[in-house]
Formats: C-alpha cells, sequence, structure tokens
C-alpha cells in the first residue's frame, strides 16, 4: 500500500507514475502525459501540471533546465601600447564624458575603454565565456 502523506493513496500512484515517465522523458507535456496515464485534463489537469512542475524544479536530482546566466559585467586591463587613436580609426567611439572613454557597440554586447587601461565589459544575455571572448 503506497505512503499516503495526508492524500489518497491513488494520488500518490499517480505522482509516482508522472515522475516515472517523466524520468524516462523528460520532454513530455502535460497533455501527452495525460493521454499515457489515461486521466481527464478537467479533473487532473492542475495537479499533473503541480506534480510536473515540482518534478523539473527538484534540484537535488538535477533534473528540469537549467536557467543561463542573464547578462555579464566584468573588466580586464589593455596593454599600455595599445593606442587610443588607432581605436578610434578602426571603429571605436569618442563620449562626451568628462573621462573621456571609447565605446564599442556589438550586437554580443559592448565594451568601454578608459584612459586607465581598463576596459569594462557588458555581454548580452544569454552571456558565456565564449561570447565575452567574441565580443573582445
Amino acid at each position: 500500500m503506497p505512503e499516503s502523506n495526508g492524500e489518497s493513496g491513488y494520488s500518490s500512484s499517480i505522482r509516482q507514475r508522472i515522475s516515472e515517465l517523466l524520468s524516462r522523458n523528460p520532454l513530455l507535456t502535460a497533455k501527452s502525459l495525460y493521454k499515457l496515464l489515461d486521466l481527464s485534463y478537467r479533473d487532473y489537469g492542475a495537479y499533473v501540471n503541480n506534480c510536473k512542475s515540482v518534478w523539473k524544479s527538484n534540484h537535488r536530482s538535477e533534473r528540469g533546465s537549467k536557467c543561463s546566466i542573464h547578462a555579464w559585467r566584468g573588466w580586464c586591463y589593455v596593454p599600455r601600447e595599445l593606442e587610443r587613436a588607432r581605436a578610434v580609426k578602426e571603429g571605436w567611439l569618442r563620449s562626451k564624458a568628462r573621462n573621456r572613454w571609447l565605446l564599442w557597440n556589438d550586437s554580443l554586447g559592448r565594451l568601454q575603454w578608459f584612459e586607465t587601461g581598463r576596459v569594462s565589459l557588458y555581454v548580452r544575455k544569454p552571456a558565456n565565456l565564449g561570447r565575452a571572448y567574441q565580443l573582445v
């Protein structure tokens, strides 16, 4: 007899069957789960959706999709040998800011090059190391 945990035994077995089906194929949709379990959407719709979301958000078992890193900010230093005047000729934009930084805008993000040699990186989402290297 399955554990009830304050619920009916039948509900517990539905949860176990949903878990088993999702363990075999994590890409199952709620509609396909209803068909495989032979349940009506009207009676068990919210319950099956809830069981599926609980299964996917179980981080201990590392189930479900992982969220990617969103926009990322960082910085690095440019060698002193690089000339800022040549960078302007290559396409960097001068800002009207007091500290006279240069701007490089791209679809991957933007770079801000300061007179001290520091470059601030802003990588747009989904950010990863490869996109940061491409931007630099």
